[in-house]
């Protein structure tokens, strides 16, 4: 059975990691900071939802804040500021889960919103709507396939007797 090894920052296999990591959060920044440039281009381009733009800026800001916080997770996992490090990541996941709610809410009232003529009450930009709602419809599909998923690695793990350890369930929320 292989042994867990201690990953130190001076170990090869965590500098790797670490600059795997800065590509997947600066990727993550630009995306965000695109979704902020949007909402604020269009900000009152949609009549028939105005806090759609705004949804737009709060979710890109609170993203990058979100995934600046990523490296923090690491940090606690050398054991430093582990209850520090914790909180504030559930701070600003809870936020960012707050904000998604009430902008699915508002996109899908908007539903379907007037695209043609800009004096109607109904009008919204259909490249700002259109793209909010893939957006969030692309992360209800992401999270029922999520669900999915564990539901089914539980459902194999009885089936076969596999023991749900409380590392190798951290191993795969964390490492995956």
């Amino acid at each position: 059975m292989r042994r867990l090894s201690v990953v130190t920052p001076q170990s090869e296999e965590f500098k790797l990691f670490s600059v795997k990591l800065s590509v997947l959060t600066f990727t993550y920044i630009i995306f965000y900071m695109s979704i902020i440039a949007l909402g604020a281009v269009f900000f009152h381009d949609c009549p028939a939802s105005p806090y759609i733009p705004l949804y737009l800026i709060v979710q890109g800001s609170i993203g990058i804040i979100s995934r600046a916080t990523k490296p923090l997770q690491y940090l606690s996992m050398v054991g430093k500021y582990t209850c520090i490090v914790w909180t504030i990541i559930v701070i600003v996941r809870l936020i960012e889960l707050i904000v998604f709610g009430f902008g699915s809410m508002w996109v899908y009232k908007a539903y379907p919103p007037n695209y043609l003529d800009k004096n109607n009450p109904e009008y919204c930009h259909k490249g700002l709507y259109l793209f909010t709602f893939c957006y969030i419809s692309v992360a209800f599909i992401c999270l029922f396939l999520f669900l999915v998923l564990i539901c089914c690695s539980v459902c194999v793990s009885i089936l076969y007797d596999f023991p749900m350890t409380e590392s190798s369930l951290y191993r795969f929320l964390w490492y995956n």
